[in-house]
């Protein structure tokens, strides 16, 4: 099974099982992240040979950022595959340092649109911490890269073995 976590709607793909607060019966909740933040009613532990993260783990309130981690990852199975595309931090801070991108451009890089509360950003991650999540949790990297297309974003790929 594949399943898919975002809050894009241009994510929207239809052989994935999508987790999303766009997407209902997420609408009726509280806080409509919170289907993000943890699987348990989705998956079982192993369950998925592929779950792609795209546009999600910048939205998890920061206190639940290493939880949500696990939780995703636990549910991935041998020979499973997971998919992460984020903003890189380092990279951000790294093209402002350079005076490439401005103030305004970096707020909205690491916090995202300020115009609707559930498309604001909560946590930055820099591509290196998540490998290190990724390795710690018995995964092997298979495809780690930085692509710009002007927003410091990356894709990283892992299998647990």
């Amino acid at each position: 099974m594949k399943a898919l976590l975002t809050v894009n709607p241009n994510y929207l793909y239809e052989d994935y099982k999508v987790i999303s607060p766009l997407v209902p019966p997420w609408k009726a909740s509280t806080d409509p992240l919170a289907c993000l933040s943890n699987l348990d009613s989705e998956f079982d532990v192993g369950e998925l040979d592929e779950l792609s993260v795209l546009d999600a783990l910048e939205y998890i309130h920061p206190a639940l950022v290493d939880s949500s981690l696990q939780n995703w990852l636990g549910k991935v199975g041998h020979g499973g595959l997971v998919r992460f595309d984020c903003v890189d931090l380092r990279e951000i801070c790294l093209r402002f340092q350079r005076q490439e991108i401005d103030l305004n451009t970096v707020n909205l890089m690491i916090y995202g649109d300020q115009t609707n509360p559930l498309f604001l950003r909560r946590n930055a991650l820099a591509l290196n911490d998540l490998v290190m999540c990724l390795v710690n949790a018995g995964f092997t990297i298979v495809k780690r890269h930085l692509y710009d297309g002007g927003h410091c974003r990356f894709i990283l790929e892992g299998v647990r073995p």
